[in-house]
């Protein structure tokens, strides 16, 4: 999942799987879908939240939210 990431790695959507409906249409409607492309480009201090590049803008994340991203790896 992309809360797995380390700083600079990327993969691509494979799934967008939230218990939260509201949490998973956000994310959705972010353009976090299927085959999209995401790079972390900035972690806190602490851990949390996450910073990826998805679709040419950049996304913070809370690590509890980045766990509902299932990845694949880059082709």
């Amino acid at each position: 999942s992309l809360d797995s990431l380390s700083l600079g790695e990327e993969g691509h959507v494979a799934d967008v799987s939230s218990v939260n409906i509201q949490l998973r249409n956000r994310l959705l409607t972010m353009g976090i879908v299927d085959d999209t492309p995401l790079r972390v480009t900035n972690v806190a201090p602490l851990g949390d939240p996450i910073t990826v590049s998805v679709r040419g803008f950049r996304l913070s994340l809370r690590r509890s939210e980045a766990s509902t991203i299932k990845l694949r790896s880059p082709r």
